[in-house]
């Protein structure tokens, strides 16, 4: 599990935090947005850009940590401490990501759907403080999808032969399908794969309704812990 041992550049070690799964539709929402948070973790982490990772497991090197003054930096600042550090000090060389069977910790389901949405608020706040590069490159994906969709409407609006918006759909759909059927199953997450395209557009507008709810907390509410 620790690369720590084995290679003495590597300072921060973070593996995989899943939940327990819920019932019903809870279950594809949660299922589709934890796995929709690593692909793009691990995706940055690959190109030696780890913006983020998982506080419950970590290991990080005991003299690198003190010499960063541990969490101290941000006690005063409304996001989850283990990714302002991680974000602040990783770098293409000193931070790993594991998946392996001893990598991976489940923790237990959400309560309710309202504490799935309260961890969903801790994190847009965590991403307050990434890079505006970083930022940017997350919204990529959602924003691309968006247009597709968009573009689509339009066309068909105006007269498009359908035919060939069903083809350009259903070539989407295909191939975002296979793509996260292959790397959720790394993630051990063997289900769910075939409402992928559904749930990318519910969260078009559950992110919306997130972001939303970011801007009404009250400055004393932001300290949202992920572990609750």
């Amino acid at each position: 599990m620790n690369p720590v041992n084995s290679n003495q550049n590597i300072k921060i070690t973070s593996g995989i935090c899943l939940r327990e799964e819920s019932k019903g539709l809870r279950k594809s929402i949660e299922r589709y947005a934890q796995a929709r948070n690593y692909i793009n973790l691990i995706s940055f982490a690959l190109a030696g850009n780890t913006y983020s990772a998982c506080g419950m497991n970590m290991i990080y090197d005991k003299d690198f940590f003190i010499r960063k003054s541990g969490f101290i930096p941000q006690y005063a600042i409304s996001c989850n401490q283990e990714d302002y550090f991680v974000h602040r000090h990783s770098t293409k060389t000193n931070t790993a990501m594991v998946l392996n069977e001893h990598s991976f910790v489940w923790l237990p389901k959400y309560d309710s759907f309202s504490t799935f949405v309260r961890m969903r608020v801790a994190e847009s706040f965590s991403h307050k403080v990434l890079a505006m590069k970083d930022r940017f490159l997350l919204t990529l994906n959602p924003l691309a999808a968006f247009l597709f969709y968009t573009f689509a409407g339009v066309l068909l609006v105006m007269g498009f032969p359908w035919q060939y918006i069903v083809v350009a759909v259903l070539v989407k759909w295909i191939s975002q399908i296979v793509i996260y059927k292959k790397c959720t199953n790394r993630l051990t997450i063997k289900k769910g794969w075939f409402f992928v395209p559904f749930m990318e557009i519910f969260f078009f507008f559950f992110d919306a309704v997130i972001k939303l709810k970011t801007l009404f907390y009250r400055k004393k509410e932001k300290k949202i812990r992920w572990d609750k």
